[in-house]
C-alpha cells in the first residue's frame, strides 16, 4: 500500500497497527512532501515567467557539490540570505583548511569525498585523517558523503543534519561573522568569531 495522503495513512495505521509515533513521523513526511511540491511548482512557474533559469553548477563546482549545495540551500538557506549554510568556508584563523559547506552556528561541516582527492593515495588518506582530528579536537562535527551519495541521495545528508540539530544548540548568529575572501576560483569565506563569544 502506498501512503500518498493522510487518508491512506489512517487506513494503514488501523489495518497494520502502526504506533502513534511512527504515524506522526509519516504524517510529517507527507506534509513536508506537500509543501515541497508546492514550492517546486512555484519555482517552476517563476522561472517560466522570468524566462531565466539559475545555473545548476557554479564555476569550479563538481556535480556532487552542486547537488549538495542545492539540497542544503533548499533545506537551511544560505547564510547571506539569513540562513545557515556557507559554502567554501575556512573555519580557523591559524590553518587554511577549507570545507565544502558549513553550518557555522552549529559547527557542522560537509565534505563531498570524491575518490580522486580523498583516498587515491595513502598520503591523501592520511592527510584527511589528520585534518579530521584537528576539526574534532575543536568541537566540529563532520558530515561526509561520497560523490555518488551527493548526486543520488543528498536528502539523506539533510536528514542527518536535521537529526543532529535536534540534539544540539546553535551559537547565536551575532557571535559569528563571515568574511568573503576573493579567490581565483570565485569566493571563499572565512569564519570570524566575535570577541564577545570566543570559539571555545
Amino acid at each position: 500500500m502506498h501512503i500518498r495522503d493522510q487518508k491512506a495513512l489512517k487506513a494503514l495505521q488501523k489495518q497494520q497497527g502502526i504506533s502513534p509515533a511512527i504515524a506522526a513521523q509519516l504524517d510529517k513526511a507527507l506534509a513536508d512532501g506537500a509543501r515541497s511540491s508546492a514550492s517546486k511548482a512555484g519555482v517552476k512557474a517563476s522561472k517560466q515567467r522570468s524566462g531565466r533559469r539559475k545555473p545548476a553548477i557554479v564555476t569550479g563546482e563538481s556535480k556532487g557539490e552542486a547537488c549538495v549545495r542545492l539540497a542544503l540551500q533548499d533545506a537551511f538557506g544560505l547564510w547571506e540570505d539569513g540562513g545557515e549554510v556557507v559554502p567554501e568556508l575556512i573555519p580557523f584563523p591559524d590553518r587554511q583548511f577549507r570545507v565544502d559547506f558549513c553550518l557555522p552556528r552549529w559547527r557542522y561541516y560537509v565534505e563531498i569525498d570524491g575518490w580522486q582527492f580523498h583516498g587515491f593515495t595513502k598520503e591523501a588518506h592520511h592527510d584527511d585523517r589528520l585534518r579530521g582530528l584537528y576539526f574534532s579536537a575543536r568541537g566540529w562535527l563532520p558530515f561526509r558523503v561520497s560523490h555518488g551519495q551527493a548526486v543520488n541521495s543528498p536528502g539523506t545528508l539533510v536528514d542527518a543534519l536535521e537529526e543532529a540539530m535536534a540534539l544540539s544548540d546553535p551559537l547565536p548568529r551575532s557571535a559569528i561573522d563571515i568574511e568573503a575572501v576573493p579567490h581565483k576560483h570565485g569566493v571563499w569565506h572565512r569564519l570570524i568569531f566575535n570577541e564577545n563569544k570566543p570559539p571555545n
